[in-house]
């Protein structure tokens, strides 16, 4: 869960962006082309580090291109706690046509991260600008991410 090194192959692109320190993050999501191959976004991992103290003060939100809430600590989200039960680290999310598996660790963690995939295996995430909103004040935060993109 969560931003991770992947291991790039032929059939394989991933996208990394570090150290964001602003409160809204646009992640446009397209396919990709490169050397005649077309790469499709598979599967979006973000990463939140917070100061100490900071914890309760500063979350995110994750929403999708057709504006839909997916991940934040609000109870108007899909997913506003951790979806760590048991051995599943994923729950399942239905937007519109597509069924996304969610996994998020929960907010009011000096970590926090998240992991989106569509549920299919041969599918891919929807594409449009997806949107990070850091919810803070003054608070110092990074917020971390990566996209990865696969061939079909």
């Amino acid at each position: 869960m969560g931003p991770t090194q992947k291991r790039t192959t032929q059939s394989m692109i991933v996208d990394k962006e570090n150290m964001i320190s602003s409160s809204l993050i646009p992640i446009n999501l397209n396919e990709k082309i490169n050397a005649s191959q077309t790469y499709y976004p598979r599967e979006i991992d973000g990463l939140l580090r917070v100061n100490p103290g900071d914890e309760n003060a500063v979350s995110f939100k994750v929403i999708s291109p057709s504006g839909t809430c997916i991940i934040g600590s609000s109870a108007d989200c899909d997913v506003y706690q951790s979806t760590f039960q048991g051995s599943s680290l994923y729950q399942t999310v239905k937007i519109g046509n597509e069924t996304l598996l969610v996994g998020f660790s929960g907010s009011d963690q000096r970590i926090q991260q998240f992991s989106l995939l569509p549920s299919g295996t041969n599918d891919s995430l929807q594409v449009g600008q997806w949107n990070i909103q850091i919810v803070k004040n003054d608070q110092v935060s990074r917020f971390y991410y990566q996209v990865t993109y696969l061939t079909k």
